[in-house]
């Protein structure tokens, strides 16, 4: 869980862990992502302000295909 200050222009102006993932390197490749994201800015009277969310971040890790899978694939890419 990640807690997120959004600006007026709907950017993060900061990122922090509000609730680790227990491995340092997903924590710091969610803040990382966040940081890229953009936000509709809350209002306040019709302006834009800047407000504090938490947003939560989910990882899954690829499911690995099996191998008959990657040759049904490989044979299909080479047309036959």
């Amino acid at each position: 869980m990640l807690r997120v200050v959004v600006g007026p222009q709907g950017s993060p102006t900061d990122v922090t862990v509000a609730q680790s993932s227990g491995q340092p390197v997903l924590d710091e490749a969610a803040q990382t992502r966040v940081r890229e994201w953009q936000f509709k800015a809350a209002t306040r009277n019709g302006q834009p302000v800047p407000q504090t969310i938490q947003v939560p971040v989910d990882f899954k890790p690829p499911v690995p295909k099996p191998d008959e899978c990657f040759a049904i694939e490989e044979r299909a890419r080479r047309g036959g």
